[in-house]
């Protein structure tokens, strides 16, 4: 098949951006307000005590949850970034990246209903009922098509294209009133932030349309085609399985199935890098069967796949 058109048209901005309103814009502003106004005046129990240092990264983590998948985002960037940010700190955001809320199975089916155009139960022979994984912008549910494939749903949160149509705007504003105020404040010129809002802003559009994720998947499948010989599966499922196997696969969009809000494709078991690089010491799958020149031949052969995909 042809590759999809680059990010989906612009991913279609107009439609997110018609979610915005003035009055839509202050209510959120005023909630944001509302829900960081603890958080700061909280900050200076930080130079106390490390335990109130503590509740402190705790007290900011809830509120990143709170606040949408903007945030969580941001968050999430942030702990991937000990240069800029102490350990403690990068340490506390990194929990952003698992353990997020989800939506309600009624509401996982009514929007199956919305972008298949039947219910459910007219595409999955069984769909569970509780997720098996959730996200700040979509949750998976595990499920068997009709023909008995087993496949995983991805479905977005109802409100995530909202709430985040609403931040993106406020960004926007904020750094317009930055740009504004950048003849009266030494060096703002230079901290290009327009075009740091322009690169976040597709890169959450880009989340928030899951036909991008498909068309990634079709891409990664036609790049490890070329090189069916990488060390990734055989060292991740030896992990797990002690099963030697060569071939880099991904899961596949399922023809039919993929809409802007829903996402089904096959389903690949797996274990997140986080648990096979546990410390010896730790808990998880790494500790328990990851030795240290399994955890080297690893690293180059994630390497190896992230530069070719």
């Amino acid at each position: 098949a042809e590759p999809r058109a680059p990010l989906i048209a612009a991913l279609e901005r107009a439609p997110a951006r018609a979610e915005v309103s003035a009055l839509r814009l202050v209510a959120r502003s005023a909630y944001l307000a509302a829900l960081f106004a603890p958080l700061v005046l909280a900050s200076p129990l930080a130079l106390l005590s490390a335990r109130c240092r503590r509740a402190l990264l705790r007290l900011l983590v809830a509120t990143l949850s709170a606040a949408g998948p903007c945030a969580v985002k941001l968050g999430q960037w942030a702990s991937t970034r000990p240069d800029l940010l102490p350990r403690g700190v990068c340490d506390a955001l990194s929990t952003l990246h698992e353990g997020a809320s989800t939506h309600s199975f009624a509401e996982t089916e009514a929007a199956c209903e919305e972008a298949f155009g039947v219910p459910a139960r007219c595409v999955f022979r069984t769909l569970s009922r509780e997720p098996v994984g959730s996200g700040c912008i979509a949750q998976v549910h595990a499920a068997t098509l009709l023909d008995g494939r087993r496949v995983a749903v991805k479905v977005l949160h109802p409100h995530a294209a909202r709430t985040s149509a609403l931040d993106l705007a406020l960004i926007r504003l904020g750094v317009r009133a930055i740009d504004a105020a950048a003849p009266l404040v030494r060096g703002v010129r230079f901290l290009a932030l327009r075009g740091a809002a322009d690169n976040f802003e597709e890169f959450m559009l880009a989340q928030l349309d899951l036909r991008v994720e498909a068309s990634n998947l079709e891409r990664f499948a036609r790049n490890f085609a070329l090189d069916p010989v990488s060390l990734v599966p055989a060292l991740l499922r030896g992990v797990a399985e002690g099963t030697p196997d060569a071939d880099v696969r991904f899961p596949t969009p399922v023809d039919g199935l993929v809409t802007r809000g829903v996402l089904v494709e096959t389903y690949a078991e797996g274990h997140s890098l986080s648990s096979l690089l546990a410390a010896p010491d730790g808990a998880g799958a790494g500790a328990e069967h990851l030795d240290e020149r399994r955890r080297r031949r690893l690293a180059r052969a994630g390497l190896r796949a992230f530069l070719q995909m």
